[in-house]
């Protein structure tokens, strides 16, 4: 699914590579790097856990490595309306 994601946006990326990926019954880990057109990098994580538990994190970085734009559902902003999903950005 993700290959056929960036295949269909190729004129958006540079590079990409599958930095990990693990699949063992019904739990899913899986790490990739996508280097957009610009050279900013989005860093992608995500882990299925026995088809109960989806984490993320989506790390968008300038090609300098500063923080575009992040997304993620770690449970650290109990008071959010979107709550565990939330996005970082740099004002």
């Amino acid at each position: 699914m993700l290959i056929s994601l960036f295949k269909r946006h190729q004129h958006l990326i540079s590079a990409w590579t599958i930095t990990e990926f693990e699949k063992v019954g019904p739990n899913l880990r899986l790490q990739a790097q996508v280097t957009l057109g610009g050279g900013s990098v989005l860093f992608i994580r995500q882990v299925v856990l026995a088809e109960t538990m989806f984490k993320y994190a989506y790390h968008w970085q300038s090609e300098e490595g500063d923080l575009i734009c992040r997304w993620d559902n770690a449970p650290h902003w109990p008071d959010i309306p979107s709550y565990p999903h939330h996005k970082h950005v740099v004002s």
